[in-house]
């Protein structure tokens, strides 16, 4: 699914809370815009982390691509594999998408609460049994 994110034209981030249901994937498909229209972030770096707190443990670190951005401007995408939610406690945890432009300002774009919902059902259990196969 695809969301837009503008970007704040105050100091404080927007605000997007995560739900994850542990050992699924979450991909986010995001578009910076400014002002209505597409921002160009080549020479940009993005980086999101998931912690227990704002000043808490590193918990994972999502995978940041650029590369969707074609023929679309602005757009990249967060990627937390199902391998990497499979080990992140159950609860309420934080994160947050934080962006370096060329001219090195750090801006923190994103925040927002990141819960993780326990599994029931564990895909490697039942691709090991043979089951459906």
């Amino acid at each position: 699914m695809a969301r837009s994110a503008k970007l704040p034209t105050n100091l404080s981030p927007a605000r997007l809370d995560l739900d994850v249901y542990r050992g699924d994937s979450l991909s986010l498909r995001l578009q910076l815009l400014s002002h209505g229209a597409p921002v160009n972030i080549d020479g940009w770096v993005f980086t999101a982390h998931v912690r227990e707190s704002p000043d808490g443990v590193l918990l994972q670190k999502f995978t940041v691509d650029q590369g969707v951005a074609v023929p679309a401007f602005g757009v990249l995408r967060l990627l937390l594999h199902g391998v990497v939610t499979d080990k992140l406690p159950v609860g309420v945890l934080v994160w947050d998408l934080q962006s370096v432009d060329p001219f090195l300002r750090v801006r923190t774009l994103l925040r927002g609460e990141f819960v993780v919902m326990a599994d029931v059902t564990h895909v490697e259990r039942v691709v090991g049994s043979g089951f459906g196969g």
